[in-house]
């Protein structure tokens, strides 16, 4: 679990991932929100499962479909159509992640950085058997970062809002 010194570990778990959220924006905005009742293990859980040793290739825009499906979640989050958006997700995370989690982690992504603008060219790069795409954002305060990882079936099986410039594991 994520600490934070002002935490104590007997407040109440929406207090601690509250703070994580303020604490570790960057990732832990959307995965503290898919483990309600695990405060940030998921984090830890989904780091650990990301760390595995491969050498990555990183691909022009448009030769990966991945880099499609991702820009096509992205314009339809940034549409507010998140049922839209839910549809390219494998089933675990279709789960995990509903509609309603997924519009409430946009909208404090762009509480944090501003007003969603445009992106900018997408990088697909290669690890293992999955793809993670990368697509820089412009937003109204800050440049963000929208990756989601695909898998084999070319199904979004991991989703982040980032800060810019966070290295691909």
């Amino acid at each position: 679990m994520i600490t934070n010194s002002a935490v104590s570990p007997h407040q109440p778990a929406s207090r601690r991932r509250f703070l994580c959220y303020r604490t570790f924006p960057v990732v832990v905005l959307l995965m503290c929100v898919l483990a309600p009742a695990g405060g940030c293990s998921a984090l830890r859980q989904a780091t650990e499962q990301s760390s595995t040793p491969s050498v990555g290739t990183t691909a022009a825009p448009g030769e990966h479909q991945d880099t499609r499906l991702a820009l096509q979640a992205l314009d339809a989050i940034a549409a507010a159509d998140y049922v839209t958006a839910t549809t390219t997700f494998d089933e675990a995370l279709r789960h995990r992640l509903t509609p309603g989690i997924l519009e409430s982690s946009w909208a404090r992504f762009q509480e944090q950085f501003g007003r969603y603008l445009s992106h900018d060219t997408p990088q697909a790069t290669t690890r293992g058997e999955r793809t993670v795409v990368s697509v820089p954002l412009r937003m109204q305060r800050a440049a963000g970062e929208f990756r989601v990882t695909v898998d084999r079936s070319h199904a979004i099986a991991g989703l982040f809002f980032l800060e810019a410039g966070i290295p691909i594991p």
